[in-house]
């Protein structure tokens, strides 16, 4: 049976010696356990090599996977290695069973999403292009690319991850490239940037505005600024967007920030500064991968999609 759940996923990772049938060596890192819409993940240890596992949690998810390795193997090694171990995950309960598991290594380099604030534009794009080109030559799309599904190395080449969104097929993530470069346009280092300024800039994070605001680096076109009364937005032209009403806010992340009243209480607004969920709430988390956030009011604790809509744990 080739699916199992979050829950069984997490356990077997947790005791591998006995809730995995080959993968005895395994040491997980706990903090990187998450799901999408069809498979839980988890990022490893094995034999000094980093990996990426995954399990399926949906009846179609295998069947994705095994689609994906297949389109993969068709490149002689031009895109990371991805295979799935067969009835690996041992679980009980009321349906005791077998699952696969899907293993992939990560890449060399570093998450586009730290490159993309401190690399050229000109490196990024080329690597873009470059990328692009690759999944060409061998008729493929990544139908889920963005900057957490894809490392950089030293030479700037762009190696995917998550590479079960794999398919046969070009250009059917066309509109998700141009929406990478578009962004990479608005957040990538210029040419001329000299050492100085990507130290300034992306070590301490912060220079001083001509008005004497405090800037951060522009993410997702929104410039995080902060004054005297509060911390607010601006965008490429350094027009304000969201007033310095807030005592503290996170940069953006997939059209997502978490503000702080000056009451103390938190919500999420979108880059337009409407809140898509309301600052109601003492803790609040937003999980970019998956879209969800985890917000808690007292003692209670309620969980909400992308949309801000409330939905059950």
């Amino acid at each position: 049976m080739d699916i199992c759940t979050f829950a069984q996923f997490r356990d077997s990772l947790n005791s591998p010696q006995t809730l995995l049938r080959t993968q005895h060596n395994i040491l997980f890192e706990p903090d990187t356990l998450c799901c999408n819409k069809h498979f839980a993940e988890a990022k490893a240890q094995l034999n000094n090599m980093e990996v990426m596992l995954y399990a399926p949690i949906t009846f179609q998810a295998a069947d994705i996977a095994r689609k994906a390795v297949e389109a993969i193997d068709t490149t002689n090694g031009k895109f990371s290695d991805m295979h799935i171990i067969e009835k690996e995950i041992l679980y009980s309960g009321l349906l005791s069973g077998k699952c696969c598991m899907i293993m992939e290594s990560v890449p060399p380099g570093i998450p586009l999403s730290e490159a993309i604030y401190t690399h050229s534009s000109t490196h990024l794009l080329m690597g873009l292009n470059k990328l692009k080109t690759r999944l060409k030559r061998y008729n493929l799309s990544h139908n889920y690319i963005n900057i957490y599904n894809i490392y950089v190395d030293s030479n700037h080449c762009w190696h995917t991850i998550r590479n079960f969104h794999v398919s046969q097929g070009f250009g059917n993530d066309k509109v998700l490239f141009k929406e990478l470069e578009e962004r990479i346009k608005d957040c990538a280092l210029s040419d001329a940037t000299t050492e100085a300024d990507k130290k300034r800039l992306f070590l301490y994070s912060t220079v001083r505005g001509k008005d004497g605001s405090t800037l951060y680096p522009i993410k997702e076109s929104r410039r995080r600024f902060q004054t005297i009364n509060g911390v607010g937005f601006k965008d490429r032209n350094d027009t304000i967007i969201i007033a310095d009403d807030y005592l503290w806010a996170s940069d953006f992340e997939e059209e997502r920030a978490v503000v702080c009243l000056k009451s103390g209480l938190r919500g999420i607004i979108n880059r337009n500064g409407d809140y898509v969920i309301e600052p109601i709430y003492n803790d609040i988390d937003f999980d970019s991968y998956t879209g969800r956030t985890t917000a808690r009011i007292n003692d209670e604790e309620h969980i909400f999609n992308y949309l801000g809509e409330r939905i059950e744990k």
